[in-house]
Order: C-alpha cells, then sequence, then structure tokens
C-alpha cells in the first residue's frame, strides 16, 4: 500500500487516523507540527500528506507552501483537514497548491475511502488549481 504522513497538534486525531489507515494497510508516519512534518518528508519517501490547516508552530498552509517550493513534491498529493463549515479555510487551501480537503468529523469509511480515491489518482494530479468533485456521500473532497 502507500506510505502517508499525517500532520496534525492533536495526538487523538493522529492516532485514530494511524488505526484506520494502518488497518487499511498503509504504512504511517505522525508529526505534531509543520516543522516536524518537513522533517519527516525529508527523511522518507511519502506517498500522501494529510496535514490539519490550524497549527501553532506552522500551520497546514505555511507547510505546504514550504513542499510546494521544492520541485521534488510539487505532485505529491496534500489533502488539508478543516472543520464542517470553515469556508475561509476551504478558500485558503484551494489557493495554497493541495490537491484537496477533507472535512472533520470524518468517519473511517470516509477516510479510507478518500485516502484510496486520492492515492488512484496521484498521478494524474495536478496541486495548481481545483474543480470540486460531486460529494458521493462523502466528505468534501477537490481534486485538481
Amino acid at each position: 500500500m502507500a506510505t502517508i504522513l499525517l500532520v496534525d497538534e492533536s495526538r487523538v486525531n493522529l492516532r485514530v487516523m494511524q488505526y484506520v489507515l494502518s488497518r487499511e494497510g498503509h504504512q504511517v508516519f505522525l508529526a505534531e507540527s509543520g516543522l516536524e512534518g518537513l522533517y519527516c518528508l525529508q527523511d522518507n519517501r511519502i506517498d500522501l500528506i494529510i496535514t490539519e490547516a490550524h497549527m501553532q508552530l506552522m500551520d497546514g498552509f505555511e507547510f505546504v507552501q514550504h513542499i510546494r517550493n521544492n520541485p521534488k513534491y510539487l505532485r505529491l498529493p496534500v489533502l488539508m483537514l478543516t472543520n464542517v463549515g470553515d469556508e475561509e479555510v476551504v478558500r485558503r487551501a484551494r489557493r495554497s497548491s493541495v490537491n484537496g480537503f477533507l472535512t472533520q468529523p470524518l468517519n473511517s469509511r470516509q477516510l479510507g475511502e478518500i485516502v484510496a480515491r486520492t492515492l488512484v489518482n496521484r498521478l494524474q494530479t495536478r496541486p495548481l488549481g481545483t474543480k470540486i468533485l460531486p460529494n458521493y456521500g462523502l466528505s468534501r473532497l477537490t481534486y485538481s
């Protein structure tokens, strides 16, 4: 399966997502800040990143900006987590070259399906510009 980097200040969120994704057969790395995520990305081959938008040391937007400034990671899929109804984060995520966003709360089935869909499409996705896919009863998700 894939190697996934999860970046979130909440240890509870990290552990829950790690459990779900590990159960799906993925190798999962955890980072509690954007800075920690950059170090993890530098030391490991990562297939997908899921990052929280709001973090204190380095937020998800700054984290994504650092990633996209490195040509090596331009095609690396990045999904951003946000809370339901946080439209400002959704707008910023679209402008920040993420491949999509996930709205919380997520259930394990939704997380697994969205990750699987993103990984299947990772060779075709471009981080610049996004369009909204139809919501098939899942959380809101966009791809470029």
